[in-house]
């Protein structure tokens, strides 16, 4: 059963670190099973950006990506990152999605995210080190993906230009 994890539950947790003694430095992690809403384009969002969402984020979670411009995603654990139409994430330089140190036994699953780079030949999603599965879907993006060193990366229903849509490393 997935349940949205909203402001109001966090704010009972907040309320109940105070009391038990939990410091403020502690950030509050969602269970496994929660819905998390980011929304960049709302004042009263709990994540107006994906990274502090995953960073919460226990494995088997969901994210939900509301439309609007984002920072890039460092994704490391097995969560669902499902983009609504409009999600756009951007980084002129560095990797804008990376994924990387996937434990086995989880999946990294991203759908529906448009990716927009500014290099070409930079390989703006980078998937690296992962022992478990990593899966894109429905994925734009300008350039190729590179993966290196990953059991298994699975694409598809994906728009990738600039050549083959992925370069891998052993």
């Amino acid at each position: 059963m997935l349940r949205i994890h909203s402001g109001f539950v966090t704010l009972l947790a907040l309320a109940s670190s105070v009391v038990t003694g939990v410091g403020p430095a502690q950030r509050p992690v969602a269970p496994a099973g929660v819905v998390l809403v980011v929304d960049a384009g709302s004042p009263w969002a709990k994540y107006r950006d994906i990274n502090p969402a995953i960073q919460d984020a226990s494995p088997g979670s969901v994210i939900l990506v509301r439309p609007g411009t984002y920072g890039p995603i460092w994704l490391n654990k097995g969560l669902t990152l499902l983009a609504d139409p409009g999600a756009i994430v951007y980084q002129p330089f560095i990797p804008v999605i990376e994924i990387h140190d996937v434990p086995a036994g989880q999946t990294a699953h991203l759908r529906g995210f448009e990716v927009h780079a500014s290099s070409f030949g930079y390989k703006p999603i980078h998937i690296h080190d992962n022992a478990g599965h990593v899966h894109l879907e429905a994925i734009q993006s300008p350039f190729r993906i590179l993966a290196e060193r990953s059991r298994q990366v699975s694409i598809h229903n994906s728009t990738i230009e600039g050549g083959p849509p992925l370069e891998a490393i052993d």
